[in-house]
């Protein structure tokens, strides 16, 4: 792992990780923080049991996972992955993941992907693209994720813009998608489906498939 994280913080104090300090004076927090994984095989943030957590201003390139979110409460802002398997993913039972600000591109899966889990999942200006073999989004059939997104982009993925696969709500206000090689949204739970003012512009794929 690039970055194993081994304390939790509380809800009152969570524990925070912030890149993008000028490497000068270290006073001033003016800009982001890149790690390289190289082999594609280690991930960005490894956050294995660890709860109440903040990551911010940092960028990941050529890991497995950029977040692998093994925690019960972990918020994410100005974060960005390029070329890793899974920009994020999620795993724990109960957990909480905020995403406020990110990019996540070019990954070889899913940008973003909640698995054998129940949990929330808050979104807020984040773009999804450019996903080799799947998804901008994805979440498991076999587990409830409930879906709150704001301001969502999804571009030119392999398979879908956004992908729901489970049985709870999902809500997404000013959703884009385009390019997307199956389409914009398959959400086969229309009744637990909400778009609000989205732009779905993904050529001769349809744009909602439920």
């Amino acid at each position: 792992f690039l970055n194993s994280l081994t304390d939790s913080g509380t809800s009152a104090a969570p524990i925070t990780y912030s890149g993008g300090w000028d490497r000068t004076s270290m006073a001033v927090q003016d800009g982001e923080t890149w790690i390289d994984g190289m082999s594609s095989n280690g991930r960005g943030f490894n956050i294995n049991s660890m709860s109440y957590i903040r990551i911010s201003n940092f960028g990941i390139v050529r890991a497995f996972h950029g977040i692998y979110a093994d925690g019960l409460h972990t918020e994410v802002s100005n974060f960005h992955t390029a070329g890793s398997e899974r920009g994020l993913q999620t795993t724990t039972i109960g957990s909480r993941v905020v995403l406020l600000g990110c990019n996540f591109s070019n990954s070889s899966l899913s940008n973003i992907e909640s698995g054998s889990a129940i949990m929330n999942i808050k979104l807020r200006r984040v773009t999804m693209n450019s996903s080799n073999l799947a998804h901008g989004f994805g979440t498991d059939a076999s587990y409830p994720a409930e879906v709150t997104g704001v301001d969502l982009v999804c571009k030119n993925n392999g398979l879908y813009g956004v992908n729901h696969m489970s049985s709870v709500p999902i809500r997404l206000s000013n959703l884009i998608t385009a390019n997307n090689l199956s389409g914009g949204v398959y959400s086969p739970n229309s009744d637990k489906t909400l778009l609000v003012n989205p732009l779905l512009s993904d050529g001769t794929a349809i744009g909602v498939n439920f």
